[in-house]
């Protein structure tokens, strides 16, 4: 696991890691088995843009189907990838989609949904299911939304669009806000509901993201057109 101060990391310089096989104790002392798993995902994204889908109940009344394999502006220009949590997986098959839910993962491998979309769990998963889903690389291991965050940081992409951000939970907003501190050069949007920004209920935000100079907040209906969605 990253330390804080260390997340600034990119897929094009990730060569895979070792992860634990298996563990024994053998007289008294522990032995591990180790394995290396190379970096398999080549993540060519066209616009550098993409949506991240929180777990928050007020996701559902986005446009959620609209971006699913989006393809907005000319020739795909201002094309949108999309990562999730497990949450929204029996709706819409992102691109990326992070799960440590085993009973999820365990209906995930009865249909074709790894095949359509690129399934991140723990190492621990992985081996139960092998060849199905895929490490995070250098185990990053934080709440759904900040780890997604991460992973599209880490692909590289340069405009990401917060969608169903609502959670008022402190552990949730700390970690988010490490990873847009780890990456300046990447501009973090949230997109809210409806009506403006300073609808202070229906429209809250954490202050501690409202310091940080690569964090914006858009309304829905702007979002759509300046997405083209």
């Amino acid at each position: 696991m990253l330390r804080p101060e260390d997340l600034q990391q990119y897929r094009k310089d990730y060569p895979g890691e070792f992860i634990v096989t298996e563990f024994q104790i053998v007289n008294g002392r522990k032995s591990f088995s180790k394995s290396f798993v190379e970096n398999p995902i080549k993540n060519q994204h066209i616009s550098a843009r993409c949506c991240i889908l929180g777990t928050h109940e007020k996701l559902m009344k986005y446009p959620i189907k609209h971006i699913e394999h989006h393809k907005g502006g000319i020739l795909g220009s201002l094309s949108l990838q999309l990562y999730a949590s497990d949450q929204v997986f029996e709706h819409i098959t992102p691109n990326f989609t992070y799960c440590n839910d085993y009973e999820k993962l365990c209906r995930m491998v009865k249909t074709d949904y790894p095949e359509q979309s690129v399934v991140y769990t723990s190492s621990k998963n992985v081996l139960k299911f092998p060849g199905e889903f895929y490490i995070v690389p250098y185990q990053v291991n934080m709440l759904p939304e900040a780890t997604l965050t991460w992973l599209a940081s880490f692909d590289g992409h340069k405009e990401i669009f917060f969608l169903g951000f609502d959670d008022r939970n402190d552990k949730v907003i700390n970690q988010v806000k490490w990873v847009m501190d780890a990456f300046p050069d990447v501009t973090y949007t949230r997109v809210f509901w409806n009506g403006s920004v300073d609808d202070k209920e229906d429209n809250w935000c954490p202050d501690a993201w409202k310091w940080c100079q690569n964090f914006r907040e858009m309304n829905k209906q702007r979002w759509i057109s300046y997405c083209d969605v």
